[in-house]
């Protein structure tokens, strides 16, 4: 899934006392990411679904 490369990279070195703490930063992190992005991304994941279905599961 390509979000976590880029969370554990900005994340990387990071020291945080608290699982809020944590949840904050990751929070932080994923706004910086366009909406574009994300939408591409989900777009491109459906299309080995799309080819698995057409080809009945013959893959």
């Amino acid at each position: 899934f390509f979000l976590f490369p880029k969370l554990k990279r900005t994340l990387k070195g990071q020291r945080s006392s608290t699982t809020d703490e944590i949840k904050a930063k990751t929070r932080i992190q994923l706004k910086t990411i366009p909406k574009e992005t994300f939408h591409q991304c989900f777009s491109n994941w459906k299309l080995p679904w799309y080819k698995c279905i057409s080809s009945q599961g013959d893959y």
